[in-house]
């Protein structure tokens, strides 16, 4: 009896990492869209962002307060704050991902000191369509709380 109950409890994990996935990128091809967008970030190349990001990308500061609703408005965020900060760079340091998000956590230079941030990405039909951020930057502009 304990083999079968080991057994199910196997099969239920199993079942349940497995439904998880709803994307149709491995885990190799998320990590490989993850590195290229990082490196077109740091890079400046926003030309290219569509060929990872989608158009209609939601972009969220964690846990739901929306900071942009599609690629355009997100593109001319980042255009703002490398005028505002040249020198700015994001380097990953850890990837974990589970079903269709990828968690990642990364260091920010040039804007000062470095700091840590947290990044979710959801990818659907091989792009990233959401985005959560936790940041504790000071250079971050931070919705007001009511």
């Amino acid at each position: 009896m304990k083999k079968i109950i080991i057994s199910l409890s196997l099969l239920l994990c199993h079942l349940t990492i497995y439904s998880q996935n709803n994307s149709d990128a491995s885990q190799l091809e998320m990590t490989k869209m993850i590195n290229t967008l990082s490196e077109y970030y740091n890079n400046q190349k926003f030309t290219n962002l569509s060929e990872i990001l989608s158009d209609s990308l939601q972009v969220f500061e964690f846990p739901n307060t929306r900071r942009s609703s599609n690629l355009d408005q997100v593109i001319s965020q980042w255009k703002k704050t490398f005028i505002k900060y040249p020198k700015n760079k994001a380097e990953i340091f850890d990837i974990y991902i589970v079903g269709n998000k990828a968690i990642l956590k990364e260091r920010i230079y040039g804007r000062g000191e470095p700091f840590e941030t947290v990044l979710i990405y959801e990818f659907s039909n091989g792009e990233i369509i959401k985005v959560w951020f936790i940041s504790n930057s000071p250079t971050t502009a931070r919705a007001k709380k009511g």
